[in-house]
């Protein structure tokens, strides 16, 4: 890697900062620089030559949806060791800040579909600023049987097969609202 800020050629880095070890994911071909001025800043870049991931156009129609009873919703790919549940990350670990942890979800992209469950709170506060129908995180595992590749954005139709009764990151969001209502206990 050079003095730390040439190209990072690994799919993630751990950083050392005031004794604990934070991980980022999705940075491969990024400056060492750059990433630092992002995690200090809160701020994402804004093209895909800055970040590595395909990104879809918003609003535009996802192939293989089925045609009633799912949504839409942008989703990015995680990886971490420890959930906000407390339990272990694993390749079927789901992260949203408007869900209830303990939802089940189906989600389906180019007619390819995976299932898992919501176990983590995510994408980050500054994501959501930026993208607020970002609201799914699927693991990298799942981004990779969707995708063939880890790390990715795009636009997903998602089915909530059970909706949890566990906490919910932002549960006074309007979001949150909506999805309670179309999800869960109507």
């Amino acid at each position: 890697m050079g003095n730390g800020s040439d190209g990072i050629s690994g799919s993630g880095i751990a950083l050392l900062a005031g004794g604990s070890i934070m991980l980022w994911s999705a940075i491969k071909g990024r400056k060492m620089t750059g990433v630092l001025k992002e995690l200090i800043g809160g701020t994402q870049p804004t093209t895909t030559n800055e970040y590595p991931i395909n990104a879809q156009t918003p609003g535009t129609a996802v192939s293989g949806v089925p045609a009633t009873g799912g949504s839409t919703a942008h989703a990015s790919s995680f990886t971490g060791l420890l959930t906000a549940s407390g339990r272990p990350m694993t390749g079927d670990t789901i992260a949203s800040p408007y869900l209830p942890l303990g939802t089940k979800i189906t989600v389906t992209y180019n007619g390819e579909s995976v299932s898992g469950t919501v176990w983590d709170f995510g994408p980050a506060d500054w994501v959501m600023k930026q993208d607020p129908s970002r609201f799914l995180d699927l693991s990298t595992t799942m981004m990779k049987e969707l995708t063939g590749k880890a790390d990715n954005l795009i636009t997903v139709n998602y089915t909530v097969t059970h909706y949890g009764t566990g906490k919910i990151y932002r549960p006074g969001h309007a979001m949150t609202a909506q999805l309670r209502k179309q999800w869960g206990t109507k």
